[in-house]
Formats: C-alpha cells, sequence, structure tokens
C-alpha cells in the first residue's frame, strides 16, 4: 500500500488566534498518525519495519497535526490538498497513480477539493535486514514479456516503488527483491516460486489488500484471468 498524505510541519507555524510560534513542546506532544482518533483514517497492514494507512479525506475535512517517519504517498485519485510548512500556507493537486515521498516530520492536512482524497501512505516504521543480492538480478534488471509492464514511479534513499501489471500467464523472471510491502491495485491470482527450494504458492488478492514479503528471491507468475496491477513497495537498508 498502492493516495496522500501532504507534511505540515507545525514547528515555526504561527498559532491561528494568538499569533504565537508553536513550542518544541508543541511539536513533541504531537501523537503519531496511527495514534489519532480519526474516521478518516485506517491501518490495513502493519509489521515491524512498515505501517500502511488508507486515507479518505471528503472535501473540506482535515486530520489534524500528527507525526510520522519517513514514508511514500500513492494517491488513488485526483484532488488537491492545502497544507502549512514552516508557516507557510499552500496548496497541491494530484492526479490518480502519482506517488511522491515525505521525511520524518509533524504535518497535518486539508482537503480543499470537490472531490474525495483517497491515498495509500506507505510508513517506515523500523529498520529492515541488510541482505546482500549476490549476482542475482533485481526487478529494475529482469527483463518483463513485452505484453506486461514494469515502471518504477518513485526511488530514493529509503525507497523503490514500482507498479507491475502483469498479464494473464505472464512471468515476473527470477529476482531479488528488499524486504517490501505490495498494494494491490486490482483483483488477480499469481503464483510465487522461491527458486532456491523450488516451493510454489498460488495466492488470490483482491484491490485494496496489503501483504509483505522478506528479503530474498522469487519468481512470480500470474495463473489468474485477469490482470495481476500491484505496487511494491521495497524498503530499503
Amino acid at each position: 500500500m498502492l493516495g496522500l498524505i501532504c507534511v505540515v510541519v507545525l514547528a515555526g507555524c504561527a498559532d491561528a488566534e494568538t499569533g504565537d510560534e508553536p513550542t518544541e513542546n508543541d511539536v513533541e506532544a504531537a501523537e503519531n498518525l496511527s495514534a489519532l482518533d480519526s474516521e478518516f483514517v485506517q491501518i490495513p497492514f502493519e509489521n515491524a519495519f512498515a505501517r500502511v494507512y488508507r486515507i479518505d479525506l471528503p472535501p473540506g475535512d482535515s486530520i489534524l497535526a500528527h507525526d510520522a517517519g519517513p514514508r511514500v504517498v500513492y494517491s488513488m485519485g485526483t484532488y488537491s490538498l492545502a497544507f502549512e510548512t514552516n508557516g507557510e500556507a499552500s496548496e497541491r493537486s494530484f492526479e490518480g497513480g502519482a506517488v511522491h515521498a515525505h521525511d520524518a516530520g509533524v504535518h497535518s492536512v486539508s482537503n480543499m477539493s470537490d472531490s474525495l482524497a483517497s491515498y495509500v501512505v506507505f510508513e517506515r516504521i523500523g529498520e529492515v535486514d541488510s541482505v546482500d543480492s549476490g549476482d542475482a538480478s533485481t526487478l529494475d534488471e529482469v527483463d518483463i514479456p513485452d505484453r506486461s509492464v514494469h515502471e518504477v514511479l518513485l526511488t530514493n534513499d529509503a525507497f523503490t516503488v514500482h507498479r507491475i501489471s502483469l498479464v494473464p500467464g505472464d512471468e515476473l523472471p527470477e529476482h531479488f527483491g528488499y524486504d517490501r510491502v505490495v498494494f494491490a491495485l486490482s483483483d488477480y491470482t499469481v503464483t510465487l516460486t522461491n527458486p532456491e527450494d523450488g516451493s510454489s504458492m498460488e495466492r488470490s488478492y483482491e484491490a485494496g489488500d496489503v501483504h509483505d514479503h522478506e528479503a530474498g528471491l522469487h519468481r512470480v507468475e500470474n495463473t489468474g484471468s485477469t490482470p495481476a496491477d500491484y505496487l511494491v513497495v521495497a524498503f530499503k537498508p
């Protein structure tokens, strides 16, 4: 998970009524997004290194100031958000399928558009194992069939976000991946094969499902009847 939380770093933002600058204690007191009691925030998945949020923010509504770790955000639709950073207000528009990254910090967000702001946030909450890929190819390096699609939507020091569209019968060749979270963009069935021991398992997912994979090798084949569309968010060591 596979949306958007815009950073609002409240350190330095003026108080709406008094004009006073917020204190360091105010910033430190901000709860993590996972602790907020908000009807607009759901947490469909969490493990030792990642927490995934699904945000559905109606027009005119806001999410209060909260803290969050480094994260990437995937927009599920088109919308505009107003936010403040260091006391400066701004507004940005996002289209469905867009991905962007945020550093750790305190933030809040308001939906200024006429449409529902739906997005998925992949937050880094812990360390991942440092696993050597050896001579194995990564997902960036393998060739996939012409009918299918692989795109790198974003890459930085902390994350790489891949979008996969694998048509029925096509296969992603054996490749190495870091610890990662997978967000289903469609309903699909795939068979995952571990080339090290030859074991295979078939799994079916519905759009919005989230699961994880440990760092290592595998091969993926679409053994269903519909395209397998999904995001892979790799958490770099």
